[in-house]
């Protein structure tokens, strides 16, 4: 298997996807098969690989710079990667900024953990393993107010400040936006903001 990833500075040659990880499946004597691009975060400029969920599969995680998350792809078989699902290592709005990322065994539980380094905020940041506990941002964009608050609550979130803006595409009353964006991983209990959409400016 060969990896390569790309962000959205378009300076390359390449026809490359912006902000992806690309995976091309060795078919034997040095010959690869065609290129599957996968969307991770923002400006990634790292890949670790390994084993994050105990399946036996080997996964892929991302450091994303600009956003400070970290992308995790999970092998659903045959080499064809899940959606990713982003962690966030803290604000780079005070020098947080995943650089590089590596992967191991850090607590000795048998799970991959993560440790990504933030060269501006000269510190590591550890993720460990853990199969409870999270709250996985679900998507609320294009529901109505009710429906989204229960879609959060059922991904183990808490609705966070609710704003609303006038939309010329989004219905009155239903979601324009949230904060962390959809398939992002919070500790449980963790708040999403919202925007509900006015309707049309009068």
């Amino acid at each position: 298997m060969r990896l390569a990833t790309t962000n959205s500075s378009g300076d390359g040659d390449l026809p490359l996807v912006p902000n992806t990880v690309s995976v091309l499946l060795n078919t034997g004597a040095g010959r690869f098969g065609a290129r599957r691009d996968y969307r991770t975060g923002d400006d990634p400029r790292s890949v670790a690989i390994g084993d994050l969920n105990g399946d036996g599969r080997l996964d892929l995680a991302t450091a994303n710079f600009s956003q400070s998350t970290v992308s995790v792809l999970l092998n659903r078989g045959h080499g064809n990667l899940q959606l990713r699902l982003d962690y966030r290592i803290g604000p780079n709005a005070i020098g947080y900024y995943a650089d590089s990322v590596a992967l191991a065994d850090l607590n000795g539980d048998g799970k991959g953990d993560l440790a990504i380094t933030n060269p501006d905020g000269n510190v590591v940041s550890v993720l460990l393993a853990t199969g409870s506990g999270v709250c996985v941002v679900p998507k609320a964009t294009g529901k109505t107010l009710p429906g989204a608050k229960r879609a959060i609550a059922r991904a183990q979130c808490r609705v966070g400040k609710i704003g609303r803006a006038y939309s010329k595409l989004v219905k009155s009353g239903r979601v324009i936006s949230e904060d962390p964006t959809q398939r992002t991983v919070l500790r449980k209990g963790a708040k999403v903001n919202l925007v509900v959409s006015r309707g049309r400016r009068p």
